[in-house]
């Protein structure tokens, strides 16, 4: 359809997401380990420069596995409560409805902005914006529910 690879390719992402959610006590258990914890990292950069240098099609889809991987990774050190980051905490509170409508905000406003500064500041902000208030009105309905 001439979309960019980054159009489709960020949807590998997700079910990572799911499953390290799902599993998250049991990958935690197996990080717990210090050689482990600071073995996997290198060893999944270096994976990830392989598969880039490469330039086969397939081999980069392992790389947007590793990704997200390491980040889980580097985040199971990380407690965001404990470290009292508002901002991580609000995002984190609203990152699947992020998900949701982040690829429809950079359609609707791609073609009227031109600035790639301002384009990325309008993307951002009316994402979360958009995120938040779908958010809101998620919960409102959870709550007639009950």
């Amino acid at each position: 359809l001439g979309y960019d690879r980054c159009w489709y390719i960020s949807i590998l992402a997700f079910p990572f997401g799911l499953y390290y959610k799902m599993k998250e006590e049991k990958i935690k258990v197996l990080w717990s380990s210090q050689i482990r914890y600071y073995l996997t990292i290198p060893l999944s950069l270096c994976a990830l420069a392989l598969c880039v240098k490469s330039t086969n099609e397939y081999l980069f889809l392992l790389c947007y596995i590793l990704i997200p991987f390491i980040g889980a990774n580097l985040w199971t050190r990380i407690n965001i409560e404990k470290c009292g980051n508002v901002v991580v905490s609000f995002l984190a509170g609203i990152s699947y409805e992020i998900y949701l409508v982040h690829g429809l905000v950079m359609n609707l406003i791609h073609d009227y902005i031109s600035s790639n500064v301002l384009f990325v500041i309008l993307t951002y902000l009316l994402t979360i914006l958009l995120a938040y208030c779908l958010s809101k009105m998620k919960n409102a309905l959870l709550s007639l529910k009950r």
